[in-house]
């Protein structure tokens, strides 16, 4: 038995030094986008969750635009709703401001949709405007494909509340280049 625990340790220890490193950046969610996002909030989102979500839409096109990509995100009217493949909805649980699932489609990492829940109770104790802001590019970022990131570098993908990055940087569209 002792052999064979040596021999099982050895063997996960060699495939530890021979692995490449995983670093956390947006290779991590492998899924895309090849048509534009249009996100729906539904009845139940409010104003000020609409507005940061806006924002957030109007600077990651920005960013999209500025590596070359054909995608980009669409703000929907009610009336557009059965058009949209992202909604926002409020879900009120513990912890997180916001959740986003995204949706693989069923022949490879291409996304076919995505659901962000805001816990609107959480929002709403987010102080600023550049916290709300935030909030809405880190989400749609998931959207985009970015994972949570433990860079050194300023991120709007850092886990938790970035008061002092609102919106995507340089090392956020650095990431967003590899996908698109």
């Amino acid at each position: 038995m002792k052999n064979l625990f040596k021999k099982l340790l050895v063997v996960m220890l060699s495939l530890l030094l021979v692995s490449p490193a995983i670093k956390p950046n947006a290779e991590l969610l492998n899924g895309k986008w090849n048509t534009t996002i249009k996100v729906y909030c539904d009845s139940s989102v409010s104003t000020d969750i609409k507005a940061a979500i806006s924002t957030a839409i109007s600077t990651w096109n920005s960013k999209l635009r500025s590596i070359g990509s054909n995608i980009s995100i669409q703000d929907l009217t009610s009336i557009e709703a059965s058009q949209a493949n992202v909604t926002v909805t409020i879900k009120n649980y513990t912890g997180a401001v916001a959740l986003t699932t995204n949706y693989p489609s069923k022949n490879g990492p291409i996304y076919t949709g995505a659901l962000i829940q805001y816990n609107q109770n959480a929002f709403d104790s987010l102080a600023t405007t550049n916290e709300r802001v935030n909030s809405a590019c880190h989400e749609l970022g998931h959207v985009l494909g970015l994972a949570h990131t433990t860079t050194s570098r300023t991120s709007v993908m850092k886990d938790g509340i970035q008061r002092d990055t609102p919106l995507p940087t340089a090392f956020d569209v650095e990431e967003l280049d590899k996908i698109y």
